[in-house]
């Protein structure tokens, strides 16, 4: 019998929760450094194509007197963008594969040794706690630890490559084009940080008061016969409702607070489309740059904006795994 499964072994699982994430990431490195690798192949890829259009309309532009010879002009560039698309697609399904292969296992393999150390705990510990809330601590830690890693693998790891080859570009192409969007970058990340730490409080007083109004409904369904029977209806609508609107006065602040990240993400995505614009069109007049890194330089802009759009949501569902990974090993591993 495989000792893992032995009815006397007690997973030895860390009570911290990086700690924990480490030692089931650990189970799955062979996988991990693959997807990885493919989610850089990828991204690279992706920010690559803005490069090879700039060299298609450089060689375009170079040979507009000798038509004829526009295509063995672009001939490489042109290559290498149809190879860069290509290489996009097959990394990112190759990745989102690996992916379908490990998420089931991972999920399952936090689920059965939580449970395998749950069945440990102490009588008294066990009905002093409900069951149900114990089953939602140990699905809520798998589905979390599952997500930690995709979010950092899928969303935040994206983000740095496209960054950093962005700026490698830009460097070769002009030196305060790249120092530009480097300041811009740093900004822009240290304040979407700074936005959802403020923020986390207010997106979970939202979860948790439209966790405490659905507890109310299922309650007041499952007392509905007793309710009818005592002539209650009114008073268990008015009672509901108080919920209900607690629940709309939390939504509607964290809504807010959203909604005001998302002006800000706008206004300083604009400054960098605007500015990197206006810079690279006054560098190219300043005969400094040519007319490919010009149109890589915006075409890159246009593909950072994008990338990094959602940064302040990811940072808060990140966030929001790491709380609930900490409270389900806060309240299963002792």
């Amino acid at each position: 019998m495989d000792e893992s499964h032995h009815p006397a072994h007690v997973p030895a699982l860390p009570s911290e929760p990086f700690a924990f994430l480490l030692h089931f990431f650990q189970h799955y490195y062979g996988w991990c450094v693959l997807v990885v690798v493919l989610e850089i192949g990828s991204s690279a890829s992706s920010i690559l194509t803005p490069y090879a259009i700039g060299q298609i309309v450089g060689g375009v532009t170079d040979s507009l007197t000798v038509r004829e010879q526009i295509f063995s002009a672009v001939a490489f560039p042109l290559g290498l963008y149809l190879l860069l698309n290509l290489g996009e697609v097959i990394f990112s399904r190759a990745g989102a594969s690996c992916r379908i292969v490990i998420a089931p296992r991972l999920r399952a393999q936090v689920t059965s040794e939580l449970y395998a150390y749950l069945q440990h705990h102490s009588h008294r510990f066990l009905s002093n706690n409900f069951a149900g809330a114990l089953a939602s601590r140990i699905s809520e830690t798998s589905t979390s630890v599952n997500m930690t890693l995709w979010t950092l693998v899928f969303d935040f790891l994206p983000i740095v490559v496209t960054l950093t080859v962005s700026i490698i570009l830009l460097w070769y192409a002009s030196i305060p084009l790249s120092l530009f969007t480097l300041v811009w970058a740093l900004l822009y990340l240290s304040i979407s940080y700074w936005l959802a730490r403020r923020c986390r409080p207010l997106a979970h007083k939202s979860a948790e008061a439209r966790s405490i109004t659905v507890g109310k409904v299922v309650d007041a369904v499952t007392n509905l016969a007793s309710v009818r029977l005592f002539a209650m209806l009114g008073f268990e609508r008015g009672y509901l409702e108080s919920f209900l609107n607690n629940e709309i006065a939390a939504s509607r602040r964290w809504l807010w607070s959203n909604e005001k990240i998302l002006w800000f993400q706008f206004l300083l995505a604009l400054t960098l489309k605007v500015g990197t614009l206006l810079f690279a069109l006054w560098l190219w007049q300043q005969n400094q740059i040519s007319v490919a890194d010009f149109v890589m330089s915006v075409s890159l802009s246009l593909l950072i904006i994008g990338e990094v759009r959602n940064i302040s949501r990811r940072f808060i569902d990140l966030f929001e795994y790491i709380g609930n990974i900490a409270n389900g090993v806060g309240i299963i591993v002792r």
